[in-house]
């Protein structure tokens, strides 16, 4: 079993996190608009997903970029990002569910980018962030805590809209690929992180 300091557990053998990540694509996107993701260089991979609950925007990280469809995947448009990351690798995407205008991106190199309008403007939102290979970002479901995974320095959590960022823990062993914030009713209250590594899929507290 896989524990750390952090309380990191494994929630499902290794497959499970390759089955989990394909029903996401599909049913997010569609087979047609996955199809299309597949189509150019830069959408050879999806590495994340997310969708704005006020009108249904899906926006698609990939290692060229960042992509916005408004037609459920159908089509898929690049989205600008900073003169300093405009081809970054997306690994991580979310969007605030209380504030939908709000979106978070994590690259592989420029670490976290913000937009407060829907994705027309950005800037960068490092501060107290140790690093910027970001391999894992998740949203809060209620209340809008993000947690980042920096790649060798841990789990960081930000509880003001990524203005500034605190290291929680080492975060799950072994690399990440994927970082999910869950609200499970357990009769206690809770957030759960969800984390799809090269070791399988793991669980701990947020």
């Amino acid at each position: 079993m896989i524990s750390d300091s952090g309380g990191w557990r494994r929630a499902g053998p290794a497959n499970l996190v390759a089955r989990f990540l394909l029903a996401g694509v599909t049913l997010a996107m569609g087979a047609s608009g996955a199809a299309a993701a597949g189509e150019g260089a830069a959408a050879a991979r999806i590495a994340a997903l997310a969708v704005s609950p006020q009108d249904g925007t899906l926006w698609v990280g990939t290692p060229g970029g960042l992509l916005r469809s408004g037609d459920q995947g159908r089509t898929l448009m690049p989205v600008a990002l900073p003169a300093k990351a405009p081809a970054a690798e997306v690994t991580g995407v979310g969007v605030g569910p209380r504030a939908p205008w709000a979106i978070y991106v994590a690259t592989g190199g420029e670490g976290i980018l913000r937009s407060e309008d829907s994705g027309k403007t950005w800037a960068t939102a490092n501060s107290s962030l140790d690093g910027l290979n970001i391999r894992g970002l998740a949203i809060a479901p209620n209340d809008a805590r993000l947690h980042a995974q920096v790649r060798g320095k841990g789990l960081f959590r930000s509880m003001d809209g990524a203005k500034t960022w605190e290291r929680v823990d080492d975060g799950p062993a072994g690399a990440m690929y994927v970082l999910a914030s869950v609200n499970i009713s357990t009769g206690m209250g809770g957030i759960f992180l969800y984390a799809g590594t090269d070791q399988g899929l793991v669980k701990g507290p947020d």
